[in-house]
């Protein structure tokens, strides 16, 4: 499970775990330690090997950006990046707190009634000093964000940005056929997923 943050979570469920379950601490702690080897989480910290590398990662509010940039400052790597903020979080914090960890930057526009257009995000990111490109929509963003980086590149931003960019990545063979549940997943329309969360 990469990051600390995940770590973190999966800490405080197994303590959840443990008073929750009656059982001894062992049995906990060993059904808990096999549901995490077999957890897979696509879209959080999701790294898909290709040429360039692409971290999903559907990040999306000050804590979880958090997250990625301290999982990227472990990688010891500064990748581009293809970000998209929906317009009710605080996104210009969370475009500051990429400085030094993503660069060059293309801004995008989410697909929600909540969209924050990728003009304005760009303007804030060019103010901040990465080096910016604005491309709508997600598929045509990532594109360009392929041709920034021989390295890794990165999503981020929604839930709304990672599923299309996902999507668009496997249609194209930018990335390996997602399994039956990613499958079914993407082709779920986010909304129905987890509405609100995005």
């Amino acid at each position: 499970m990469p990051g600390r943050h995940q770590l973190r979570n999966a800490a405080l469920a197994l303590a959840a775990a443990r008073a929750a379950f009656g059982r001894s601490q062992e049995e906990v702690d060993e059904a808990f330690g096999r549901a995490c080897e077999s957890l897979e989480w696509p879209g959080r910290l999701d790294l898909r090997r290709g040429d360039p590398d692409i971290l999903f990662d559907v990040s999306h509010n000050p804590q979880s950006i958090g997250g990625l940039c301290a999982h990227l400052d472990a990688l010891g790597r500064k990748p581009a990046g293809v970000i998209g903020f929906l317009s009710d979080k605080p996104w210009r914090r969370m475009a500051a707190m990429l400085s030094g960890y993503l660069d060059p930057v293309v801004a995008t526009t989410p697909l929600s009634d909540r969209l924050l257009p990728a003009s304005r995000l760009g303007a804030e990111f060019e103010r901040l000093g990465f080096r910016t490109r604005i491309v709508d929509p997600v598929e045509s963003a990532l594109r360009t964000g392929r041709e920034l980086t021989d390295d890794l590149l990165v999503v981020a931003g929604s839930f709304y940005v990672v599923g299309d960019a996902m999507l668009a990545a496997w249609r194209n063979g930018w990335m390996e056929e997602p399994s039956g549940e990613e499958r079914q997943i993407l082709d779920t329309p986010q909304d129905a997923l987890m509405p609100g969360l995005h």
